[in-house]
């Protein structure tokens, strides 16, 4: 612009990103920045991570050295490599994995019925109806329980998307979920026997 002799400045602003008491950073979306990609990149890396331990009280994962002021990729005391990650603080795979088993244990337990009644109808000499029922109902509540868990594992991303609130509240809707379709079908496959 001829009007006006000094371009702005390219350079971004800095702002100052909250962080929490651990000194992670209390951003949203999962970005890593790793030390393995070239020199150049390697030492970008570098100087970020100084940067960022500069100002902060950081133990090392390995051995809970304080890495404050540390000028390389890696812990002065244990050797470990280190890695500058940014990721949302309500990221928890301990929520996950309680979804999870609210659909795995389930799955297990009637498909491990549906194995005994399997091979309880190859060998038995007499066969009821009964038995056929148990047998057909133990096996559709473990297609019903597997796809339950196939669904679990494919909403893993929305999941992690939501704050923890959420992410707690739907872990209890699913294992109050699981738990009364596996006693009603518990109870069910009683009185039929």
């Amino acid at each position: 612009d001829p009007r006006n002799p000094h371009p702005p400045n390219p350079r971004p602003r800095k702002t100052n990103s909250p962080t929490t008491t651990n000194g992670t950073a209390n951003i949203r979306p999962l970005i890593t920045t790793t030390l393995r990609c070239g020199p150049s990149r390697e030492l970008s890396s570098r100087t970020l991570l100084s940067a960022f331990l500069s100002e902060r009280d950081v133990p090392c994962p390995g051995c809970a050295y304080n890495l404050r002021s540390i000028l390389m990729n890696h812990c002065p005391e244990c050797g470990m490599p280190l890695y500058l990650m940014v990721r949302g603080t309500h990221v928890s795979n301990g929520l996950q994995f309680a979804r999870l088993l609210t659909m795995a244990l389930p799955l297990g337990f009637n498909l491990i019925f549906t194995m005994i009644g399997f091979v309880g109808a190859m060998f038995a000499r007499s066969w009821r109806d009964q038995d056929w029922v148990l047998l057909v109902g133990f096996a559709f509540f473990t297609i019903l329980f597997m796809g339950g868990l196939t669904w679990v594992m494919a909403t893993t991303k929305s999941f992690h998307q939501r704050p923890r609130s959420s992410q707690f509240k739907r872990v209890i809707v699913t294992g109050l979920l699981a738990f009364s379709i596996q006693a009603s079908a518990i109870a069910l496959m009683l009185w039929l026997w």
